[in-house]
């Protein structure tokens, strides 16, 4: 899952207890959706790989993050959520990981990992 820190929740007394970030999800055959529930898609995790390169790709281009995540997203669009540090508990470690140490505007891609992160990337 690639991840974006937005910028900062609107309210000024939780700017430090919350984070605003954006996702966008590539899931494969075989990977859980939040809740557990499986995937529709039919993409084999190399397929999975190969799209995810090829967004990384137009990153590096200078395509906007968010027209990605409106054209290859497999989240509900535009993806963004706030996360309060009590919420942690809720997001998958890897994301969780990425999310805490980037700074606004700083991109991350969470690692495929079938425990910690089952979704996908």
């Amino acid at each position: 899952m690639a991840c974006k820190r937005s910028a900062r929740p609107p309210s000024r007394d939780t700017i430090w207890l919350a984070r605003k970030l954006q996702l966008l999800a590539i899931s494969f055959a075989g990977s859980t959706r939040p809740g557990g529930l499986p995937s529709n898609t039919r993409r084999t995790l190399a397929e999975a790989e190969t799209r995810l390169s090829d967004i990384y790709a137009l990153l590096q281009a200078g395509t906007s993050f968010e027209s990605l995540v409106k054209t290859y997203s497999e989240d509900k669009s535009p993806g963004t959520y706030v996360w309060s540090r009590e919420k942690r508990a809720e997001l998958a470690p890897l994301i969780d990981s990425v999310l805490w140490r980037l700074q606004v505007g700083e991109l991350g891609v969470a690692p495929l990992d079938p425990v910690d992160s089952p979704y996908g990337w």
